[in-house]
């Protein structure tokens, strides 16, 4: 794909870095497009959030690739890595990752169903350098369930017409505050 967009490896490199401030990544720089462990290549889990958002958004066919929990053409079978879909039902992808300099990677998101008010919420876990792939997913697992147990939806209507806004529960900020 790097070199049909890019016209090459080298020439999809500026591409992707263009692009990455438009998304919101304001702390990642490429240096390959593979991903694998180079000088001048990082990112941040704040980073990844909002382009696991935006591929969500633009893609969502994605889902249908990242869900399978086994993916076989010939002779050719891979089993994804992100453990958490045989685990929890509500997860439903995205991508996980390891170099020996990053650690154990993912970005997990999942949709639940919320009692009150009636949405479906989808949250994002982003976890980087895990020291094993259990760990990888232990750590996304716990991320998500925390992310669905302690913010709560609260229905509003600002002038602009109803939505939802999600917010910390109140006891969770009473918690954080020590009362």
């Amino acid at each position: 794909m790097a070199e049909r967009v890019g016209g090459s490896l080298a020439g999809f490199e500026p591409l992707m870095n263009e692009t990455a401030p438009q998304l919101g990544m304001k702390h990642t720089h490429y240096s390959t497009p593979s991903g694998v462990t180079t000088p001048g290549n990082y990112s941040t889990a704040h980073d990844l959030s909002p382009l696991a958002l935006r591929l969500t958004k633009d893609f969502p066919e994605y889902y249908a690739f990242s869900s399978e929990q086994h993916f076989a053409f010939g002779k050719f079978e891979k089993r994804n890595k992100n453990w958490l879909l045989g685990k929890d039902p509500s997860v439903d992808g995205m991508k996980t990752g390891h170099t020996q300099a990053a650690g154990y990677c993912i970005v997990a998101t999942a949709k639940r169903k919320q009692a009150s008010p009636h949405v479906t919420r989808r949250v994002f876990a982003v976890l980087l350098g895990a020291p094993t792939a259990s760990d990888r997913i232990t750590g996304a697992g716990s991320l998500l369930n925390y992310a669905f147990s302690e913010y709560k939806d609260y229905p509003i209507n600002d002038g602009t017409g109803p939505h939802v806004v999600t917010r910390m529960s109140e006891p969770s900020l009473a918690q954080l505050n020590g009362t």
